[in-house]
Formats: structure tokens, C-alpha cells, sequence
């Protein structure tokens, strides 16, 4: 907490070459930055170190890639596609494998799917289904195994034979776009809600939440993407505010950085967001057209 309280947070490198980038992640097999080009249709593999392109995934599916995770056992790289709603499925040489999904409502299809993450341990997806206010737990291959955010309730109706009893399904979650997966914990980015929901990853109750609409410290404002830390603290990026709030796991806000602008520490439209074991932090800005290494 003290290293976030009193840490400069202004970017140490800044990268220009992609045009709208969205979400970013750094892969387990090479540490290569891959970076979301909404705009290319495809996704950048960034060696670090000396800032070069080494590849770059692409399918004809793909249309509008928005976050990007990794199954180190599988060798996998799962790309959401917000505009094809599916998910493409590359190897860690950059070969297409297979696409997860198709449109629609019923359980394994997407609306617009946004924020994914990878629980290595039991070897799932936790893909943010937004257009459908939900967050779908899936094996790599599509099989669902579980469902964030839905309830379904017992709805008493009257008609001309009497009362009934109708099952209806009901979603705490309104727009959600960003998951993020601790040892433990579930956190959901309730974006249309402005708020972060922590569930229990065993029973998938929820054991916390916080955040409400405003312009304050720990209020959002279009809230776009999270993640998490090793140590467990939730980076919110606060789009809609043009900046990053940081949360210990209980929810306590440490620190804010950022507003709007374009100049060094200052953001237009966060759009990725993703903390390195070291504690690195890398931001991408779709609308300044930059990911920045702090």
C-alpha cells in the first residue's frame, strides 16, 4: 500500500505505433506484450525490451478484438471479439485455432463480449458477456460450466386459470465489461452500474462491492477496464474521469492518478489496463492512441 501511496506515476515509456489500442496483457511464455488493435483487427505481440513487433494474430472472423488472455498449460491466447461476439482462439506461435461462440442469448453465445480472464488452476474462462449483463465461467472449448450475475426467481403471475408460478431470469450485473481472477476472488467491473463486485470464486456469492456514479475519489464515471495484482489491489480504469483508482482488496481506495489530457500521466480514454508481477503498470488510451509503461 505505501509503494502505491507514494509512487511517481508518470509513464516511463510511451508507445504510438497502433491506432485505437484496446486491451493489453503480457503473455506467460516470453513476457510479450500483446496490445488489442480495435481498429486493425488484429492484435500486436510487442517484444518489451527493445519495443519491436515481433507478430501480429489476426483471422479473417476477426473484427473488433477489445482483451486478450493466456492458459499457460494449453498454450492458448483468447482474444474477445466485441463485434463478431465470440471468442478467437490462437496457439502461443500465433496459429488460429478455433473460434468459441456465436451471437445470441443462450448459455455459451455472446453479446458484444468484452473482459476475459483465465483461472490456470482449473483450467477456465471467465468471459464478460456484456451485451447480456453477465459473466460466463467456460471450459477452453466453449462448454459452460457456471454463470456470474444471474438469478433465477419464481414470479407469482395471475391469468383466467389462477395464479402461476413463472421462473424468470434476472441479472444483478447491467452492462458489465472487465473480470479480473484472484486465487479466491471473482471481481467484476459493473460498468453501467458504476460499481465493483467481488464474488467468492468457490460458491460465486458476493462478499463485496463499492464504487457509485460521481466525480469523486471512489465514484466512476463510465468505468472501463480493471485488474488485479499479486497482492490483491484492484486497478479500476475510471474512463469516463480519464483516470485509475487503486483499491485494496477490501475495497479502501489507495490512490487516484491521471485525468484528462494528453500529455505524460494524463489519459483521453483508458481502454486496457494490466499490472506486471513487478508491479509495472500498463495502461493503453484509445483516444490519445497510446499504452503507456509506468
Amino acid at each position: 500500500m505505501v509503494h502505491y501511496r507514494s509512487r511517481n506515476f508518470i509513464p516511463h515509456f510511451t508507445w504510438r505505433k497502433t491506432s485505437r489500442p484496446g486491451g493489453v496483457g503480457v503473455d506467460p511464455w516470453n513476457n510479450y506484450l500483446y496490445i488489442c488493435g480495435m481498429d486493425t483487427h488484429s492484435v500486436l505481440v510487442i517484444e518489451c525490451s527493445h519495443a519491436k513487433i515481433v507478430a501480429r494474430l489476426s483471422s479473417e472472423e476477426m473484427l473488433c478484438p477489445v482483451h486478450v488472455a493466456f492458459m499457460k498449460s494449453l498454450g492458448e491466447v483468447y482474444v474477445t471479439d466485441k463485434w463478431k461476439h465470440c471468442i478467437h482462439v490462437f496457439s502461443k506461435e500465433g496459429s488460429y485455432i478455433r473460434t468459441v461462440g456465436a451471437k445470441g442469448s443462450r448459455a455459451g453465445m455472446f453479446r458484444s463480449p468484452e473482459g476475459i480472464a483465465t483461472d490456470e488452476r482449473n483450467g477456465l474462462l471467465y468471459v464478460v458477456d456484456t451485451g447480456n449483463d453477465r459473466v460466463q465461467v467456460m471450459q477452453p472449448d466453449g462448454k459452460v460450466v457456471d454463470l456470474l450475475g444471474v438469478v433465477t426467481k419464481n414470479q407469482v403471475t395471475t391469468s383466467y386459470t389462477g395464479w402461476q408460478a413463472k421462473e424468470v431470469t434476472c441479472t444483478e450485473l447491467n452492462a458489465p465489461t472487465d473480470v479480473a481472477l484472484t486465487h479466491d476472488r471473482v471481481i467484476i467491473l459493473d460498468s453501467g452500474n458504476r460499481r465493483v463486485k467481488v464474488y467468492n470464486k468457490k460458491d460465486k456469492q458476493k462478499i463485496l462491492e463499492f464504487g457509485s456514479l460521481g466525480q469523486r475519489k471512489g465514484q466512476f464515471r463510465q468505468p472501463e477496464v480493471l485488474t488485479v495484482d499479486a497482492l490483491g489491489f484492484i486497478f479500476v480504469g475510471d474512463s469516463g474521469n480519464s483516470r485509475v483508482q487503486v483499491f485494496k482488496p477490501n475495497g479502501q481506495l489507495v490512490r487516484v492518478f491521471g485525468g484528462y489530457g494528453a500529455e505524460p500521466g494524463k489519459f483521453g480514454w483508458i481502454s486496457g489496463i494490466h499490472v506486471t508481477p513487478q508491479l509495472d503498470v500498463i495502461i493503453s488510451d484509445t483516444k490519445n492512441h497510446s499504452v503507456n509503461f509506468i
